[in-house]
């Protein structure tokens, strides 16, 4: 069963849902952020495995941030202090903020991917971004290449846990886990395949600029309104408090 809120509608709220994110700091916005991602999961009928687990592989970049975050803030209570790198405890709390704000942002991103087709995410990105035309701006462009940018996120998770399972049956494990260095170069190589064949296809069938809507009518019906209202306040709350 498809959700039954609008691409464009959906878009919005997750925008807001976004910004909420974002500004939460408390115990209870924490609670509410799960609520919230349970919520969307079941509204846009995405399993939680495939939106969430994925991310855990790259455990790499969560390391990087929390690290630069940890080493380089000053702060009151530092634990370890060498040369220019300065641990400390509100670095450390900082780091792990950041890391989790970009872990649900993902989150959120992976479930806005899953939910909709890249067409219908660059039609929503292009009706939201057309008031930008009075002061022309390439909209229809614009919007194009960031749902095709943000399409490409899932197919790279992909194709990385299929390289993963590959270089595991031809013995390239290292003590059951493979180095994220031996895995540059072929989903590299796999990003380019899929953005030639994409350059391609777009060729063949005579693209040239802009975006083609399947449906130019953006009339909310009732789950449409509820959805922008719910996160509306839900926005709203997290301004307020």
């Amino acid at each position: 069963m498809k959700c039954r809120i609008s691409p464009f509608y959906r878009l919005i709220s997750f925008i807001m849902l976004f910004a909420f994110f974002l500004m939460a700091d408390s115990v209870f916005d924490a609670f509410l952020v799960v609520a919230l991602i349970l919520l969307s999961l079941k509204v846009c009928k995405v399993k939680a495995v495939k939106a969430v687990l994925p991310l855990f592989r790259l455990y790499v970049f969560y390391l990087t941030v929390f690290l630069f975050n940890a080493l380089f803030q000053q702060g009151e209570t530092v634990y370890w202090s060498w040369w220019i790198f300065n641990l400390t405890r509100e670095g450390m709390i900082t780091g792990a903020m950041v890391v989790v704000r970009v872990f649900i942002v993902s989150i959120l991103a992976n479930i806005l991917t899953m939910s909709m087709s890249a067409l219908d995410l660059s039609n929503a990105m292009g009706a939201l971004l057309s008031p930008l035309k009075i002061l022309h701006v390439p909209v229809d462009d614009a919007a194009f290449m960031i749902s095709q940018a943000f399409s490409f996120i899932p197919r790279l998770t992909e194709d990385a846990e299929f390289v993963n399972k590959s270089m595991r049956a031809r013995g390239g494990a290292d003590s059951g886990r493979i180095r994220m260095s031996r895995m540059v170069l072929p989903l590299s190589i796999a990003a380019f395949r899929r953005a030639d064949d994409m350059s391609m296809a777009l060729i063949s069938r005579g693209y040239d600029g802009g975006l083609v809507r399947r449906n130019k009518s953006i009339k909310p019906d009732a789950h449409d309104i509820l959805s922008v209202a719910v996160s509306l306040g839900i926005l709203l709350l997290g301004i307020l408090l």
